[in-house]
């Protein structure tokens, strides 16, 4: 009587972790989805923000160009840009060259200046 009791405990505490399980990684990747479509700056004060100059060269990918980011204080992390930019219109239309960039900039202003899109707007 008493294992059958014991097996039932068990089996209840084994059902509560996976369900505490499924609650931590449902809110972890919750965040991680507002991280990619938020689309905020890493920096929203403008005179705390770090400026750089960004080259981007032929062929480079997004994955690359995040991480020359990161490494100069841009970015927070160069995976989630990457995937922030792969989910905007136009990232395939990166041009190679020198841009100057700001932590105050939301990703899709970066990408705008990257793609050169303000120069067809005006």
């Amino acid at each position: 009587m008493a294992e059958k009791v014991l097996h039932v405990i068990i089996k209840i505490l084994m059902y509560i972790f996976i369900v505490l399980l499924f609650i931590l990684l449902f809110v972890r990747m919750s965040g991680v989805g507002r991280a990619i479509f938020a689309d905020k700056p890493k920096d929203k004060n403008p005179q705390i923000a770090s400026e750089t100059v960004l080259v981007v060269e032929q062929g480079e990918s997004l994955l690359e160009i995040s991480k020359d980011l990161a490494e100069q204080g841009i970015v927070k992390n160069p995976y989630l840009f990457a995937i922030s930019l792969r989910c905007m219109d136009g990232y395939q239309n990166i041009r190679p060259g020198e841009y100057q960039v700001s932590s105050s900039e939301k990703p899709s202003e970066i990408l705008k200046q990257l793609t050169h899109e303000e120069e067809k707007i005006q």
